[in-house]
């Protein structure tokens, strides 16, 4: 990842940047979570955009 504020490079793997001023900073894990469609529209109120030709974001 590359963050253009500061100019860093960041290992998703390591979660910390390795290159640029922040080098050797981490970064704070967020919780996930692996789940199905179904479950999330269930739980939450969600909007999807779908890609062209189902829904009008091809331009026209």
């Amino acid at each position: 990842m590359y963050d253009d504020r500061t100019e860093s490079y960041w290992s998703q793997v390591l979660a910390r940047a390795i290159c640029g001023p922040r080098t050797e900073e981490e970064l704070t894990p967020l919780p996930a979570r692996t789940t199905t469609w179904g479950e999330w529209h269930r739980e939450r109120e969600t909007e999807v955009l779908l890609p062209p030709p189902h829904s009008a974001t091809d331009g026209r």
